[in-house]
């Protein structure tokens, strides 16, 4: 039953909503590691921030095509309510494009709405978890559709162009000027930059992922 959801191509898209639901339901251990007090929510409040792991705004179809940001203005500033407390705790999902084979940084309807969210909120990457590689399908949306090349099934590279340098830099600057403001250290917001523009591999993740794939072949 589960092996027609598990396959490469559904892998690689990794900060779809639909992986992280099933890593979340069928893993146990998973859960023992924060996830159990995951957050899926239209209204979200500073209080659901602070009480939660994580939160889950799932954005429809609809609303990409429509640049709606409306629900998700409306859970940044509950956010930046929360301040240092809602550090690391965003996944943004997509909606309704579950059977595409296509990495998400390559729909131009969701690239178009992720740079509309991001010139409106260049902060957004300190609120960003990158538990489920959200973070970083969210960053491969802003650079050039040219710049980011898959190298591997789970890997991809970023070609360095003046226009990716330009979005790290505001990358940066959202993070800092943010941080700053709230009073987060120097030393923590630098070592979040750093966490934003070279993601590590979440081992543990991939590792569960791959016994998955093996159980039911």
């Amino acid at each position: 039953m589960l092996s027609k959801f598990i396959h490469w191509p559904v892998l690689w898209i990794i900060g779809r909503q639909e992986l992280y639901v099933l890593c979340l339901f069928l893993f146990p251990k998973i859960k023992k590691k924060g996830l159990s007090r995951m957050i899926v929510i239209n209204n979200v409040t500073k209080n659901h921030i602070i009480e939660a792991d994580y939160i889950c705004l799932d954005i429809t179809k609809q609303e990409v095509k429509n640049i709606n940001l409306r629900r998700a203005r409306q859970t940044l500033k509950a956010f930046e309510d929360a301040g240092k407390q809602g550090k690391n705790k965003l996944i943004i999902g997509f909606k309704g494009y579950e059977n595409t084979s296509k990495d998400i940084y390559e729909i131009k309807e969701i690239r178009k709405y992720a740079k509309k969210l991001f010139d409106e909120f260049p902060h957004i990457f300190y609120f960003l978890s990158n538990v489920v590689y959200s973070r970083t399908a969210f960053l491969h949306c802003l650079y050039d559709e040219n710049a980011v090349r898959r190298i591997s099934p789970l890997n991809v590279a970023i070609v360095p162009s003046e226009y990716s340098e330009y979005i790290n830099r505001k990358v940066i600057d959202g993070i800092l000027d943010y941080g700053t403001k709230i009073g987060e250290s120097e030393t923590e917001l630098w070592q979040l930059i750093d966490e934003v523009l070279r993601p590590k591999r979440n081992t543990e993740l991939f590792k569960i992922l791959s016994e998955l794939t093996r159980v039911n072949k």
